[in-house]
């Protein structure tokens, strides 16, 4: 039996284990598994993946990028990214092979599209993470100007930095972990009093299904969407990328 699964430091929040089993008929006799793995950190992910049988994993915060060095090969587009949440498994010559895919890019791109009439002229990205990398790449590939927020100035512009700015994107995407379950009451610190009907407010959560950032947005009459689609949608080219 061929077993997969997710792999993080935290995973209370994730609808992972759910979706594949929904889906795909996971756990059903003589099919295979999907369980999510708490993992402290990657050392030993190979141990870990041989001891469980595993013949792919996803991967979500915080081993989106930490996860690469630990690989024995990159899907291009992975590459290009600097960012991994797909990993397949092939035994060869007696030996685990493991290659890195990106699925999120395809998933937000589709997601994306299904919010947008057209894409925006300026984007702002909150955040610096795996996830953050998929979507700064996305927009390069699209050469749509972007800025980058992060509490750590030599990473992007800081959050104090916003006053007085923040009417000039079109769209705001929160690539960051802050409010999602079980920190439901957290929020990025941008200034929410200046957004209006013409911003739109993509959140890479899905759990819960408002976070503090949409409903902030929302009451000042904002267009938002969360990460529920794109989570479906890269798990599906997640399960395609496997079945090969």
């Amino acid at each position: 039996m061929k077993n997969y699964g997710l792999i993080g430091k935290t995973l209370g929040h994730s609808f992972s284990k759910k979706h594949f089993e929904d889906n795909y008929s996971f756990n059903s006799q003589g099919m295979p598994t999907y369980q999510l793995f708490e993992l402290p950190n990657l050392i030993g992910v190979r141990d870990w993946a041989t001891k469980n049988h595993i013949s792919g994993f996803n991967v979500t915060i915080p081993f989106k990028s930490e996860i690469i060095p630990f690989l024995d090969e990159l899907d291009p587009l992975a590459e290009k990214i600097g960012a991994v949440n797909c990993v397949k498994l092939v035994e060869n010559q007696n030996q685990l092979y493991l290659k890195g895919y990106n699925t999120d890019y395809l998933a937000f791109e589709q997601s994306l599209s299904t919010f947008l009439n057209i894409l925006p002229n300026r984007v702002l990205i909150l955040g610096t993470g795996g996830s953050s990398k998929m979507v700064q790449t996305f927009f390069l590939g699209k050469k749509i100007l972007f800025d980058v927020v992060s509490r750590d100035l030599d990473k992007g512009k800081i959050y104090s930095s916003l006053n007085q700015t923040i009417e000039k994107y079109q769209l705001i995407v929160n690539t960051t972990p802050l409010g999602m379950f079980p920190n439901v009451h957290q929020k990025p610190d941008i200034p929410y009093h200046e957004l209006t009907e013409f911003h739109h407010l993509y959140d890479l959560i899905y759990n819960p299904v408002e976070t503090q950032f949409l409903k902030m947005g929302k009451n000042q009459k904002c267009h938002i969407k969360n990460g529920q689609e794109m989570l479906s949608l890269q798990a599906d080219f997640s399960w395609q990328i496997w079945k090969l």
